[in-house]
């Protein structure tokens, strides 16, 4: 009897910590963009470089054969965070999805796109709710986060005019 109440005491206090851990997404790594990389600076690159156990699923490569990157893809990182990536299209702009688990902090996540955006684009933006974009608007990256049906949070990117 006293086993059994050990294993479920046991039991529930693992899930119980499993579940309520924020996803680590981590400090942000200005310093990374003023090293050398060879695959350049984007979010793609970015992942791999810190995070482990990342696979790729590569769902259309680019027409130009040229490209290094296919233009669409997805990276799985282990924890629970998703980039779905689609750049196929010549003209517009880049559009990527980042998912993240909904034990995210939302603070540090605004603080991370922040951090990502001042390295990343030039230009100004602001918040506007959970909308992250251009003071001015039109070209630059914007940033929306939201929940999904999961109740992951999804961070939608796009880059362009």
């Amino acid at each position: 009897m006293m086993k059994r109440i050990l294993l479920t005491g046991w039991v529930m206090l693992s899930a119980s910590i499993a579940w309520a851990q924020d996803f680590p997404l981590g400090e942000f790594d200005a310093a990374w963009f003023d090293e050398p990389n060879e695959n350049g600076h984007d979010l793609h690159s970015y992942l791999m470089d810190h995070f482990d156990g990342i696979t790729q699923k590569i769902q259309n490569y680019h027409p130009y054969p040229n490209d290094s990157k296919p233009c669409k893809y997805g990276l799985s990182v282990p924890g629970g965070m998703y980039l779905d990536v689609n750049n196929c299209e010549e003209e517009g702009g880049g559009q990527s999805a980042l998912f993240l688990p909904g034990t995210t902090s939302e603070e540090e996540l605004k603080a991370w796109i922040e951090a990502w955006h001042e390295k990343e684009d030039s230009g100004e933006n602001r918040w506007d709710g959970n909308n992250y974009e251009p003071i001015e608007g039109g070209a630059g990256c914007y940033y929306s986060i939201e929940k999904d049906q999961y109740g992951r949070y999804k961070v939608e990117i796009y880059c362009g005019c």
